[in-house]
């Protein structure tokens, strides 16, 4: 993994993990169910990257630690 350029955040490595599911279109909106959780198609980007709940990133790419490890889940 290469090193960030730029590090804000007083050199700390930034990152993100979703807390949510980035949906793959306007379709999986429009049906998905508002009260059930986790149940609609995530969006895949040209890399095969699936931005579904517990997804992590940084500028480096895609995160597998700990914190990605705690929101793993299985769809049903």
């Amino acid at each position: 993994m290469a090193n960030c350029a730029i590090r804000p955040f007083g050199g700390r490595m930034n990152f993100n993990i979703f807390t949510l599911q980035m949906p793959a279109s306007m379709q999986t909106v429009e049906t998905q169910l508002e009260e059930v959780p986790l149940d609609m198609q995530a969006y895949l980007d040209t890399e095969g990257h699936v931005y579904d709940f517990g997804f992590g990133l940084n500028c480096n790419g895609p995160i597998q630690d700990e914190h990605t490890k705690r929101f793993a889940f299985t769809k049903p």
